[in-house]
């Protein structure tokens, strides 16, 4: 028992709430109301498995860079808690995982099951080479409203495109709030980010930009859907959020941006629940 819920740490289910409600956002959108049970089941299925395979995969190649961050040392897999063998096992049940949920629920969810893994394989170096790897963690969690809307609709229209760009706009955003917390870390160990290449200042006003322009996308996928009042509603709460980040991280502080990273946790969730709302009422 206490084996599982090391791994369990590893893996962070909770966390998988960034980009789950998105998922059920684009199958929504793509199904133009609701999609059956059986759908929401397997996409639901798809995303946690995915997301296992991504942190575990993330966790194990950081390791060593975790075991020398004091912020990260007390981690499982540095702190000798979950072994090799573990993550193996977490990881290829995952990939099974993940390619079953494919195969139930649309041939061409088969299609692209080598790119969803291959994106969030190629994340865990990016760090080492280029401050690009926010973007590229944002095009990995893109795949959820993409996948979820292929697997009810079989084919993506422009406005797919539009509703997986935000998602990697506002991925690229928050996780530049997240390094930051390790900023003078990623400088010493020569590993790559915004707030290690150009400073905490500008990575704050970069991640503003990034934000606004996500925000500006949502607005744009609202017109490209014909959405009504509920969905704007939603856009207005998504702006508060936002809002309330900037006052968190205007301290400039550890703490200050470590709860700007958590409130991205509601962001997701409050777009599903008003943009679910308008389509279904």
């Amino acid at each position: 028992m206490q084996r599982a819920i090391h791994l369990l740490r590893v893996i962070r289910p909770a966390h998988t709430l960034f980009a789950l409600p998105f998922a059920y956002l684009g199958a929504i959108l793509g199904s133009s109301g609701l999609p059956s049970a059986n759908q929401l089941g397997w996409i639901t299925v798809a995303m946690f498995a995915a997301r296992s395979f991504a942190m575990a995969w993330n966790r194990w190649i950081d390791r060593d860079i975790d075991a020398l961050n004091p912020r990260t040392a007390h981690r499982e897999i540095p702190a000798g808690l979950v072994s090799g063998k573990d993550i193996a096992w977490v990881i290829g049940g995952s990939l099974l995982l993940l390619l079953v949920a494919a195969w139930r629920l649309h041939p061409i969810c088969l299609r692209v099951y080598p790119l969803a893994v291959a994106i969030p394989w190629a994340y865990s170096y990016t760090k080492r080479f280029t401050y690009l790897s926010h973007w590229v963690l944002g095009l990995s969690l893109a795949f959820g409203p993409i996948g979820a809307w292929l697997a009810v609709a079989g084919n993506l229209p422009a406005v797919a495109y539009t509703w997986a760009a935000a998602v990697v706009l506002w991925v690229a955003g928050f996780d530049i709030f997240y390094q930051a917390q390790d900023v003078h870390f990623d400088r010493a160990h020569g590993l790559y980010s915004i707030p290690a290449c150009f400073g905490i200042h500008r990575a704050v006003n970069i991640a503003v930009f990034l934000h606004v322009l996500s925000w500006g996308l949502l607005v744009l996928g609202g017109i490209q859907s014909n959405l009504g009042k509920w969905h704007y509603l939603g856009i207005i709460a998504v702006a508060l959020l936002f809002g309330a980040e900037y006052l968190f991280v205007r301290s400039r502080s550890p703490e200050g941006f470590a709860r700007a990273f958590q409130i991205n946790l509601l962001v997701s969730v409050v777009l599903l629940v008003f943009t679910g709302l308008d389509l279904l009422l």
